[in-house]
């Protein structure tokens, strides 16, 4: 009979043969280096998805500056 559990990171349910979680992906019964390569991937991750949000912010300024200067072109 399969015992079951959840994930340390997710809280995702688990049987006692997964040794990846299949929500997350976190090796929950994995060796360290496993565990350690996980947490560097998604240090790697957050910093990507920050990058792209100011990456973001900053068309989002550009294009809000070209609709200004084209509805004040359209004045003049």
């Amino acid at each position: 009979m399969l015992e079951l559990f959840e994930c340390s990171k997710c809280n995702f349910p688990l049987n006692s043969q997964d040794v990846f979680c299949n929500n997350c992906g976190y090796p929950e019964r994995g060796n360290q280096e496993q565990k350690e390569i996980y947490e560097d991937e998604i240090k790697v991750k957050k910093s990507n998805a920050t990058q792209a949000d100011k990456e973001l912010d900053n068309v989002r300024i550009l294009l809000k500056i070209i609709i200004v200067l084209t509805l004040l072109s359209g004045v003049f």
